[in-house]
């Protein structure tokens, strides 16, 4: 077996680095779209005698509380019981009966403390799964808890962003244009978060939001 070498695109502002648009924000009828705009924003900010206009480049955060990730499984039957430090218990509850096809009231998630979490428990990781599917396999309870190691590429992060952000504004200090430019390197929710800024940014008269782009890298 062969392998064709090539030079890895580690850097979003790599000519070669191809933005991706996630496909719901550019259906016509979501609620979340990838372009948003109000107004000739352009326009405005040209003319605005007090403007603002920057680019924030922003680095890749890794959530690494002190204890690391961890879980226990333990079935009864077709109901599973689940020792899991999460922020979203019901979530998880969902993730996971959806995973075993089970009804959601067959899963119980218990998380009496969730310790550090920085918003990285958010989210149903690859470990909660693999300790419930370990623990039906064997028929046994199964602990399982993340190294350091795991931590950095297993759970969740704050991905690198770089946004460019430019107000315009009158004499007297009111706005008349708002532009939020956003790129994000891996992430499937940006269009969302671009959106949320977008309800945020009412109070402009005029104002444009650009979803973020994802980079595949």
């Amino acid at each position: 077996m062969t392998y064709a070498a090539e030079r890895p695109i580690i850097d979003p502002s790599d000519p070669q680095a191809a933005p991706v648009v996630p496909e719901g924000a550019l259906r016509s009828r979501s609620h979340v779209q990838a372009d948003r705009s109000r107004g000739d924003a352009d326009a405005a900010l040209a003319q605005a005698p007090v403007r603002i206009d920057a680019t924030y480049d922003l680095a890749r955060e890794n959530h690494n509380p002190m204890e690391p990730h961890a879980a226990f499984a333990a079935w009864a039957g077709d109901r599973l019981t689940l020792w899991s430090k999460s922020q979203f218990v019901a979530n998880e509850q969902a993730e996971v009966a959806a995973v075993f096809g089970i009804p959601a009231e067959n899963v119980r998630v218990i998380c009496p403390f969730i310790g550090g979490a920085f918003g990285t428990s958010l989210r149903t990781w690859p470990h909660v799964t693999l300790v419930a599917m370990a623990a039906r396999q064997i028929g046994r309870p199964v602990k399982l808890a993340l190294t350091r190691k795991q931590m950095f590429f297993a759970t969740g992060h704050r991905p690198r962003t770089m946004q460019r952000v430019a107000l315009g504004a009158s004499g007297d200090g009111k706005l008349v244009s708002l532009m939020h430019n956003e790129r994000v390197v891996a992430i499937p929710r940006s269009a969302r978060s671009a959106a949320l800024f977008d309800r945020q940014a009412r109070p402009s008269s005029r104002n444009r939001v650009k979803a973020a782009q994802r980079f595949r890298m």
